[in-house]
């Protein structure tokens, strides 16, 4: 008799029992991918980090359209996750204050052809439950003048429900975040 009480509540506590949070959600990229496969995304992230200012520095050339400026900003409004209110560093100013990526874009529009060219700073990433952190020196060069600019910059990976025809996959996808 001892026995089948003893059985029941085993089985009581493991139907029922309560078990210790692992610090990530079934959505995270930690419970997704193995250690190999975030560091491969990482790394080509900094392709996302690049497309940036490369669409940046085309904004500053004076000969494109205005038709061409309003493809460039809507390409860089989608590589971040926050759109319009990522905040970012404004490198055009000695200050460096943070602003919106919308105000950022603005300033920039009224630059002419700035350079930038980026520099991965060798450093091991720690990844956070839904973003890791690029950390890299920014070259700018304006006006014939070269400053340096040390940038770290959230990079996010989530998840989003894609619609092939009639059929939804989900795609985990990479979009830049705010700088620090």
């Amino acid at each position: 008799m001892k026995i089948n009480y003893l059985l029941f509540g085993l089985l009581f506590f493991s139907f029922f029992g309560f078990a210790q949070n692992a610090g990530f959600s079934k959505k995270s990229m930690k419970a997704n991918f193995s250690a190999e496969t975030l560091q491969a995304y990482q790394e080509s992230s900094f392709s996302k980090v690049n497309d940036f200012y490369e669409y940046a520095q085309l904004l500053t050339n004076p000969t494109i359209s205005n038709d061409l400026k309003e493809e460039i900003i809507t390409a860089i409004f989608s590589l971040y996750k926050e759109n319009y209110n990522a905040s970012i560093i404004n490198f055009l100013s000695s200050e460096k204050e943070k602003i919106s990526l919308a105000e950022f874009l603005k300033l920039l529009e009224n630059e002419k052809n700035i350079q930038f060219k980026t520099k991965k700073k060798k450093e091991k990433v720690q990844f956070f439950n839904d973003y890791w952190i690029n950390h890299y020196y920014l070259e700018i060069e304006r006006n014939k003048q070269i400053t340096i600019v040390e940038i770290k910059q959230k990079v996010f990976f989530s998840e989003n429900l894609k619609s092939f025809g009639e059929n939804q996959k989900e795609v985990w996808s990479v979009y830049l975040g705010e700088m620090k």
